[in-house]
């Protein structure tokens, strides 16, 4: 269990990072859009001013590149950690299931010898009831 609730804490800290990366790519890509814009409404614009821009959204694609990959592995983190939380519980289903069979077959075996001991107590009042009809 405490595994568990240690794999849903990381999993969660993963789901807040991907969100937090998912919105910095999207205001990355808003700045791109912006930029890109700029890049074409410079009609006029003096050479240093287009070399700025350009510069600016080259920084700007860059950084997009860089958090888009640190967003694949943060997906694939979280892929990683749900396997192995599945997996988990999984193989606790399965020893769940492992001990329930046991104890039914114990449950089954108690009751058997349950029974044993009553047939043999039959059988000794039985012999009794025969010892006593033989002795008179």
């Amino acid at each position: 269990e405490v595994e568990l609730e240690t794999a849903k804490v990381k999993l969660i800290g993963n789901e807040t990072m991907i969100t937090k990366q998912q919105e910095s790519i999207h205001t990355l890509s808003q700045l791109l859009q912006e930029a890109e814009r700029n890049l074409h409404d410079i009609s006029g614009k003096e050479e240093s001013e287009v070399e700025q821009l350009t510069s600016d959204m080259e920084t700007i694609k860059s950084e997009l590149a860089t958090e888009q990959t640190k967003y694949k592995v943060l997906q694939d983190s979280y892929s990683a950690e749900m396997t192995a939380l599945n997996d988990k519980i999984n193989e606790l289903r399965s020893q769940i299931k492992e001990k329930d069979e046991s104890i039914m077959n114990l449950m089954t075996d108690q009751s058997s010898s349950i029974n044993n001991a009553k047939d043999l107590e039959n059988e000794v009042l039985t012999l009794k009831d025969q010892k006593k009809e033989l002795q008179r």
